[in-house]
């Protein structure tokens, strides 16, 4: 029950990088057991890499090519924080420069 989980099936573990639920460093432990596995920490992101677009990229090229060895991660760096819901309806549509 306590050991960690020792693996040669292919893996991917992905992580949020602002996941207080499971922190990236659990992710990165459990990896160094899987020795065809990878871990991939989604920038701006919570407990969810999964409701991401890149997050299901990501799963979709996994399981696609049945490894996680050759992913595209390009997509990784383009993921941001969105904006805070300042209302119910949602967060405030951005405005075109100069607006007011």
């Amino acid at each position: 029950f306590y050991d960690p989980v020792v693996s040669d099936v292919p893996a991917l573990v992905l992580s949020g990088d602002i996941d207080p639920v499971t922190p990236p460093t659990w992710g990165e432990e459990v990896v160094t057991h899987l020795s065809h596995g990878r871990h991939i920490v989604m920038p701006a992101t919570g407990h969810g890499v999964i409701g991401t677009a890149c997050g299901l990229k990501l799963i979709e090229q996994f399981i696609d090519g049945a490894s996680s060895a050759n992913l595209d991660t390009s997509c990784v760096g383009s993921v941001h924080r969105p904006p805070f819901f300042v209302t119910p309806a949602g967060p405030e549509p951005l405005r075109a420069s100069g607006a007011n």
